[in-house]
């Protein structure tokens, strides 16, 4: 094991006894529950299907979900009663939604992965709760939630955030918990990597990607995988254990795009994967918020200036690698002095900066892909105008994330043809769309 356990001098400002706290795991509190000490473990599982398949829909919340700092395993202690349940249901056809041995996704998928995706089913290992008496073991704070997750594509922000932050905060949401310290801990595949899963070439801008966004869901950057936790005691290691009273895992089906691509296969427009979601992803843009101490508008301001926001250049891709120009002269044409035009290069700014712009913009026009990822922070009421590419990502009319942006909710989403944007005709309809949203803000 890498986990390092390491005891603390006695500067340290953890002191053993005061609120029982004896030092911490991954920057957050543990106090000792010594010999003796015994817990029992339960779940609470959502999205059952019925099929072969359920593991991917499925998440399950736990009361007392422990790692073992030794072996890097999630383990749950299992109850004589549950124990007794377990073995007199019969597991073909019945569904228990608290079985301790119910599995779930442990990461997001990728569409390319194929039969690879198989490897993120998963469960905590079940051991018998006398295992704990010799030794007893640390206990993370009652307002604690453990989340173990494989990182997927988080080598870039907008999947970091999307695939990855975005459903952690929809998993604490769905049972609760959204208000509890989150205690992320990325999950280590065993054997041969696969690809996006920060174990490859990506692993350095993974480690620099969570190090930039970590901040914004409230999380300490001393944040670690499952291979190097870091336990730090007053005392010498007396357990291999720390406990969570609240654990939760599984967020294959709660990333932006489920078992879906992203909008670049005639497959992912066949149905809709985030529909209703709108109100989670409000709480998440606000939870980002919150956590970042920036007090921002919430809704639109329906009252002049409009604030007009062009985010230049925010794919790599030639054929969305925008620059506005002729939108921008077209808008300045009007000369109206009540509509402010401001353009931003949004990879130049902080990501702090990028938000406040965003938050404060009243129409956000951007092309469509990992760059448009920061339409999630326009306040309620206000427009978004994406421009995709036609025949350029292996299907027509490739709206890039349009089931997310389009499911907002609090946000009317368009989508403008890059093909002929900058002919006249086109420039007129987009004035046209222009002029009606102000009208629509300003009712």
């Amino acid at each position: 094991t890498d986990t390092a356990t390491k005891q603390v001098d006695s500067s340290n400002q953890l002191h053993a006894g005061r609120d029982g706290v004896c030092g911490t795991f991954n920057n957050l509190n543990v106090a000792y529950r010594g010999q003796n000490h015994t817990l029992h473990s339960s779940a609470e599982c959502v999205g059952e299907s019925f099929s072969s398949d359920s593991w991917m829909y499925r998440s399950c919340m736990y009361r007392n979900l422990c790692f073992n700092v030794e072996s890097n395993e999630f383990v749950l202690f299992q109850s004589p009663a549950n124990k007794l349940m377990e073995s007199s249901r019969a597991p073909d056809t019945d569904f228990i939604a608290s079985s301790l041995n119910t599995t779930v996704s442990i990461g997001g998928f990728v569409s390319s992965w194929g039969d690879g995706k198989l490897r993120l089913e998963w469960s905590p290992k079940i051991m018998n709760p006398n295992e704990l008496a010799p030794s007893g073991y640390y206990e993370l704070m009652e307002d604690t939630v453990m989340i173990p997750f494989l990182a997927m594509g988080a080598n870039n922000v907008g999947h970091l955030l999307w695939d990855s932050l975005l459903p952690i905060y929809s998993l604490v949401s769905i049972f609760g918990l959204s208000e509890s310290k989150l205690l992320l801990l990325r999950y280590i595949l065993t054997g041969r990597p696969l690809p996006y899963t920060c174990q490859d070439k990506f692993a350095e801008k993974c480690k620099e990607n969570f190090e930039k966004l970590l901040p914004l869901i409230g999380v300490s950057t001393e944040f670690s995988s499952t291979l190097d936790p870091v336990l730090d005691l007053v005392h010498e290691a007396k357990s291999k254990y720390v406990c969570s009273s609240h654990g939760a895992a599984g967020i294959g089906y709660l990333t932006d795009h489920g078992i879906m691509a992203h909008g670049k296969f005639v497959s992912d427009y066949r149905g809709t994967h985030n529909y209703g979601r709108g109100p989670i992803i409000l709480g998440f843009r606000n939870f980002i918020l919150r956590n970042m101490g920036l007090e921002l508008p919430s809704r639109v301001s329906a009252a002049f200036p409009i604030r007009i926001t062009f985010s230049l250049h925010s794919s790599g891709r030639d054929h969305r690698n925008l620059d506005f120009a002729s939108q921008i002269s077209a808008l300045g044409a009007l000369s109206d002095p009540r509509i402010i035009v401001e353009s931003h290069q949004f990879s130049e700014l902080s990501m702090e900066e990028e938000i406040e712009i965003v938050a404060q913009s009243s129409i956000l026009i951007t092309a469509c892909g990992g760059g448009a990822v920061s339409s999630m922070f326009l306040p309620r009421g206000a427009s978004l105008i994406m421009y995709y590419a036609d025949k350029k990502e292996g299907v027509a009319n490739a709206k890039l994330d349009f089931d997310f942006l389009n499911n907002m909710g609090y946000v009317r989403t368009h989508w403008l043809s890059t093909k002929n944007m900058n002919k006249q005709t086109s420039l007129e309809s987009f004035i046209r769309l222009v002029l009606h949203e102000i009208e629509v803000i300003l009712l």
